[in-house]
């Protein structure tokens, strides 16, 4: 479910006040303790309008992450075409360490990612919140696909399948990262990568190496 198409219908300025002043809220607030009212009040339009544009509190929310990230992923370069399975895991490390880069250097887009790990289970299952998750994921399949075309993939499970272990271990490493910096730990950055591309590794490759025993 996206917004009301009365809502893509208004100008540009005012559909950017509307998400930007909603994007603050859920950003400082979280989704379950942000104020439709403080929206609605920020953004210069009444209750009325709010609810001719959006159905509900979370279909604005689904709107506002969609907004954020596609946001982030135009900003990334997503051409993973390379000629081997060791240039496409570097490839992907480029991408993570692009990702983390405009988390950490934008504000906005890194307290609505501390906000979303926390979102309740119920959230996930809205239509809204459903549809720009499926979004992610068709750039996961993007990703997979060109990498098995080079043999860094397996190809003996089903794409389906690597793409929601993968998804489950992205959100294990977010809810990691934002906890560690909200407890004020030390987050090595640079090892973090290669952290991160060393565990898709080894579960979507082939054949991973495993270190000799002695």
């Amino acid at each position: 479910m996206s917004p009301r198409p009365r809502f893509h219908r208004l100008e540009p300025d005012k559909k950017a006040a509307i998400l930007q002043a909603a994007a603050l809220e859920f950003a400082e607030h979280g989704y379950e303790d942000a104020s439709l009212n403080r929206i609605i009040e920020s953004a210069g339009i009444s209750k009325g309008a709010m609810y001719y544009y959006f159905d509900d509190k979370a279909d604005l929310y689904a709107t506002c992450a969609r907004d954020l990230i596609a946001s982030s992923l135009a900003s990334l370069d997503w051409n993973v075409r390379v000629e081997d399975a060791d240039a496409f895991w570097a490839r992907i490390g480029e991408l993570f360490d692009g990702a983390i880069e405009k988390t950490v250097e934008d504000p906005m887009v890194f307290a609505f990612g501390r906000s979303f790990v926390k979102t309740p289970a119920a959230l996930r299952e809205h239509p809204g919140v459903v549809e720009f998750l499926d979004e992610i994921q068709q750039y996961m399949r993007q990703i997979l696909e060109e990498g098995q075309r080079v043999g860094a993939v397996r190809t003996d499970l089903p794409l389906a399948l690597l793409i929601r272990v993968l998804f489950v271990v992205d959100e294990a490493m977010d809810t990691f990262f934002y906890e560690a910096i909200e407890r004020g730990d030390p987050v090595d950055f640079a090892s973090l990568v290669p952290m991160y591309v060393d565990m898709q590794r080894r579960i979507v490759a082939p054949e991973y190496p495993t270190e000799k025993k002695p």
